[in-house]
């Protein structure tokens, strides 16, 4: 993949779809909004999403999921919550942004954005 390709990998795609799903259902859930929070907090909302997700693995360990013999809503289980550690960090990196320094195009600069990210 050359630098100035930005065409999403079809895994990075797949998972931000499950991102969007997972969001759209705490939105659905009434979740409060997440742009609102301080940077404390969703450092804090990372660690504790990490911590779902090393639950959700020990549920499937258990199971024998981990053997891959497991069941389809183990699975989807972990991938959930992978999602929320994943949408955390999106939140944590969305609240730092506007700290960034950023070109004449609104990019933010040394992160990875330069290349059109």
């Amino acid at each position: 993949m050359q630098t100035n390709d930005i065409t999403p990998r079809p895994a990075i795609l797949a998972f931000a779809r499950i991102m969007e799903l997972v969001m759209r259902a705490k939105d659905a859930a009434g979740y409060p909004a997440w742009n609102t929070e301080r940077i404390a907090d969703h450092l804090a909302g990372i660690r504790n999403e990490t911590n779902e997700v090393e639950g959700a693995l020990s549920d499937a360990a258990h199971s024998g999921f981990l053997g891959w013999d497991g069941e389809m809503e183990l699975a989807q289980a972990v991938m959930r919550e992978c999602a929320d550690v994943a949408n955390r960090a999106m939140m944590l990196a969305n609240a730092v942004r506007p700290l960034c320094k950023h070109d004449g195009r609104g990019r933010a600069v040394n992160t990875g954005d330069e290349a059109g990210a």
